[in-house]
Formats: structure tokens, sequence, C-alpha cells
């Protein structure tokens, strides 16, 4: 099932995390880094690492399912909103696991007029959309999607 976590402060780091830190605020233009929770489980951040925000041990969801194929699905991807990585995902909604889902938001209108954010290097597309170009800059009828992450939250031993 989808779980609500707890994420770090800056307040709580030290001078290498403080470092790393900036580097995420750097990648995300200047974008408040801070999770903003979306649903229960589900968090919308402007980078593309949640688990180096998190208190607690965030596992990607693939490295606990490799070999088990029925219990098979992407561990990430791109999606319209997360509804659609629940319907594709239904061991989310396992009551005896708990997950956490994390969307970073693709917006067209932010892409450099060349390069930029490509489709093949993000997992799967599981949207309504139909993406025709290799950059989203590029798309006619589309102006943003989601990269997503799905993390297991892994039991401290």
């Amino acid at each position: 099932m989808l779980t609500d976590v707890d994420f770090i402060t800056e307040s709580m780091l030290n001078e290498q995390q403080l470092r790393v830190l900036q580097i995420f605020k750097v990648i995300s233009h200047g974008k408040d880094i801070t999770p903003l929770r979306i649903s229960t489980g589900v968090y919308e951040i402007s980078h593309f690492s949640l688990e180096m925000m998190s208190m607690i041990n965030l596992k990607r969801y693939q490295d606990f399912i490799i070999g088990v194929y029925e219990d098979w699905w992407d561990e990430y991807g791109v999606c319209d909103g997360f509804p659609q990585i629940l319907d594709r995902t239904p061991i989310l909604k396992d009551p005896d696991r708990k997950f956490v889902i994390s969307l970073t938001p693709i917006i067209k209108a932010e892409q450099p007029s060349e390069g930029g954010w490509r489709w093949h290097k993000w997992g799967p597309y599981i949207g309504n959309q139909k993406p025709t170009c290799e950059y989203i800059h590029d798309e006619s009828d589309m102006d943003k999607v989601y990269a997503y992450h799905i993390y297991e939250i892994m039991e401290e031993s």
C-alpha cells in the first residue's frame, strides 16, 4: 500500500550532505526541492532522487522483484498522472508492503529548443497521449508529463 514518509530538512544535514543538497537545488533550476505531497505516499519533486531526501530506507522497487516474474512491474517510467501508475501496478495496494511514488514534472515550456528531455531514457510511457518525437519540446500536443519512480519502504534491521 502507499504510505507517507518523512523527509530530511537542511537543519538535519552535515556539511557533505549540504553540498549534495546544493546540487539538487542547481539541478532543480531554483525550484523548491522539498517533496510536495499529492496523495498518500505520492510526492511531486523537482529532481529525480526522492530516496536521498527520505528519513527512512527506500529501495527502488525493482531491486526486490528481479527474478519474480509474477510480481514484475516497471519501477520507473513516464505517465500523465499517478492514477495511471496505480492502475498498472496492483501490488501497490498490497496491505503487507509499503510503497512510495515520486513524480517529477516534465514541462514542455521549460525545455530548451534543442536537446532537453527525451522519452527513451525514462522508462515506458504509460499515459494516454501519443508521443511522436524524440524530445518533448518538439511534441505538438503534449505540454506536461511526469517521470515516476516506485520505491518500497524497507524496515530497518
